[in-house]
C-alpha cells in the first residue's frame, strides 16, 4: 500500500481512495495555471468568470451562495436536524 493511504482511509472513506498526494498536489498546481492564466484575461482584470477549482475531497466551496443561509437550512447542512 502506498505510504500516502492508510488502511483506515480506504474504509472510512473508500470514495476518497484514489485521491493520494500526488494527485492533491497535481490538482492544486492545475487550479493555480488556470488561475494565473484567467487573471491576464480581460475578465480576469474585472474579476468576472473566474475558473473553479477542481473539485477534490476535503476542500469545500470557496462560496456557497450570495444570500447568507436561513438557520433551518444551515441546520440540514450541517447535519444536525
Amino acid at each position: 500500500m502506498p505510504p500516502d493511504r492508510s488502511v483506515l482511509q480506504l474504509e472510512s472513506k473508500p470514495e476518497d481512495s484514489g485521491w493520494t498526494l500526488a494527485n492533491h498536489l497535481i490538482a492544486e498546481a492545475v487550479d493555480s495555471l488556470r488561475l494565473q492564466i484567467w487573471q491576464k484575461t480581460k475578465d480576469g482584470r474585472k474579476n468576472r468568470n473566474r475558473p473553479k477549482p477542481i473539485e477534490r475531497p476535503g476542500r469545500r466551496p470557496e462560496r456557497f451562495g450570495k444570500k447568507p443561509l436561513e438557520l433551518h437550512r444551515m441546520r440540514d447542512w450541517l447535519g444536525w436536524s
